[in-house]
């Protein structure tokens, strides 16, 4: 066993003092020390430890005596417990009692964050409660020095809530914003680790990044006269790249190819206006429904009526077509008639359900189910086999004008309300149970899923005048356009282009606004190998 006085020795040694000693010698006067002891002013005893002795243990020479004790650096390990401590060179007063987190600066607040989780996954040992403290916490400033140089100034700094000082005379002085960079790599997640959720959420965090949409229209017309009625649809762009707009008592056509403007429909009465328009699914025929009830299907390409009926006793305030063929209509009058062009101009079908104006039309992309929302604040499922309902949403507290249907996922549907609602429904159809919500900021003007992505767009009314454009299922937001790119007042139409990449967007201000939104369709590249029975065999 090395005596006490061995112990003091080598505390010397480690913090330098005795070599010390033998720097201001050279090395002639260290090599006569070692061979003749005599030389030196001090003996040392058998117990005590010198630089000679030390220096002999590693430099002897075959000459030297064998009673001179010789030490080595052979390591003899002490056997304890196998803890932590001995495991992981993690110290004993690992966790600190509550009281005393605030002391701790940020790197060793970090330190302690990751040597808890080590002995969390390691050995099982769990900190709840630490964890809770250290997040609710508040960070304290340590800034000794510079609380020294302001006592002696002559004034103190006080420390805000998150830790930064203020001089009195920068007191309310406009200075730009610091942002602090986010380290995702204090903390790497790891799929195997089991953190428990409070210390999961105190400490991991999830940045996710979309693409970049413009916010700045690449074209603007102006529609004087468009009238800023919620309940009215008055633009609808056509496969064939044609834009009808209704303005007043006249139908326009805007050519998305050539950009010319045509007046294509005109009632000879003033009084009477267009209320509705809609394109049938291949862009030829024009549906024009008026404020006296009266439905017109016109021909694009002749520009002439080929078909009017009036089986409604007040406005059409919606369209949507199911085939070629047939097309339903929704009213003020709370009806929605399906007609059939086969079957001249009497209704093969006509529902009943709401009690107050329906003011939303969508017939879903397989055409099995005619989605219907009126002001009654409800929403009906229908079927052309039979004139009952086939579900009701009473989820809403307000108008439901806005209707969507997944194009990539059967029986989904987009459903969001008025101003006093200000909510998007997203609804599993064949189980009727409503798979999420998104709460809106305005009124919910429309809705539309884009045929190219997952994603979905949505247009808003008082007071934000809004276009969203969000990912689907995550529900985030990859796009927020409003004022004052997006429009002076409520967006209340919108259609969506052939090629599915833009929309156009309508608002009582009188313009109309044209917007890229949606990536382009992609195209899946088909394998040229072919292979034969004969070639699998």
């Amino acid at each position: 066993m090395i005596s006490e006085s061995t112990h003091g020795s080598l505390k010397d040694i480690k913090n330098g003092q005795s070599y010390k000693a033998h720097s201001i010698l050279n090395l002639d006067e260290l090599v006569i020390r070692t061979h003749h002891p005599k030389n030196l002013s001090d003996h040392h005893s058998a117990d005590s430890f010198s630089p000679d002795i030390h220096f002999r243990s590693f430099c002897s020479s075959t000459n030297s005596s064998p009673k001179k004790e010789i030490l080595s650096d052979r390591f003899i390990p002490i056997r304890q417990k196998n803890t932590s401590t001995n495991m992981f060179e993690l110290p004993n007063n690992l966790i600190t009692s509550s009281d005393k987190l605030d002391m701790y600066c940020e790197d060793s607040r970090n330190k302690i964050k990751y040597n808890s989780i080590l002995e969390n996954q390691l050995l099982d040992i769990k900190h709840t409660d630490f964890f809770s403290k250290l997040r609710n916490s508040p960070r304290k400033l340590h800034t000794k020095v510079t609380a020294d140089r302001d006592s002696q100034i002559g004034y103190t700094r006080d420390a805000d809530e998150f830790g930064y000082c203020h001089s009195p005379s920068k007191i309310l002085s406009f200075k730009s914003p610091v942002k602090r960079k986010k380290r995702l790599e204090e903390v790497q997640q790891n799929r195997f680790m089991d953190i428990e959720k409070e210390e999961e959420e105190g400490m991991l965090e999830t940045f996710k990044e979309y693409r970049k949409i413009s916010k700045t229209p690449y074209k603007i017309l102006d529609a004087p006269c468009l009238t800023g009625d919620f309940y009215l649809e008055l633009i609808n762009w056509s496969s064939r790249n044609q834009l009808a707009v209704a303005l007043g008592n006249t139908v326009w056509l805007w050519n998305g190819d050539s950009g010319k403007v045509s007046k294509f429909c005109l009632k000879k009465q003033a009084d009477i206006e267009y209320t509705a328009v809609q394109w049938d699914p291949k862009g030829d025929i024009l549906t024009a429904g008026d404020s006296e009830g009266i439905v017109e299907l016109w021909d694009s390409a002749s520009s002439k009526m080929i078909f009017q009926c009036r089986n409604n006793i007040d406005r059409i305030d919606c369209v949507s077509w199911n085939s070629p063929n047939v097309f339903s209509t929704g009213s003020r009058d709370a009806t929605i008639l399906t007609y059939d062009l086969r079957a001249g101009c009497k209704p093969i079908i006509k529902f009943h359900g709401h009690n107050d104006e329906v003011c939303g039309l969508k017939w879903s992309p397989n055409g099995n189910t005619l989605a219907s929302g009126g002001n009654d604040n409800k929403v009906f499922l229908w079927n052309l086999r039979k004139q009952e309902p086939e579900a009701r949403i009473d989820s809403h507290k307000a108008a439901i004008k806005a209707l969507a249907w997944s194009p990539h996922q059967q029986n989904l549907l987009l459903t969001g309300g008025g101003s006093s609602d200000k909510t998007i429904k997203i609804w599993n159809t064949l189980s009727m149970t409503m798979i999420s919500e998104i709460s809106t900021p305005s009124q919910v003007c429309n809705l539309l899923f884009s045929k190219t992505s997952n994603e979905f767009v949505s247009t808003h009314g008082l007071y934000d005048n809004q276009i969203i454009v969000w990912k689907y299922p995550e529900l985030e937001k990859i796009c927020v356009i409003d004022r004052p790119n997006s429009h002076s007042d409520r967006v209340l139409y919108l259609s969506e282009s052939p090629n599915g990449e833009n929309i156009v967007t309508g608002s009582s201000d009188e313009t109309l606004k044209f917007w890229n939104v949606f990536p382009p369709k992609e195209n899946k590249k088909h394998s040229n190998l072919r292979l034969s029975i004969k070639d699998l065999r």
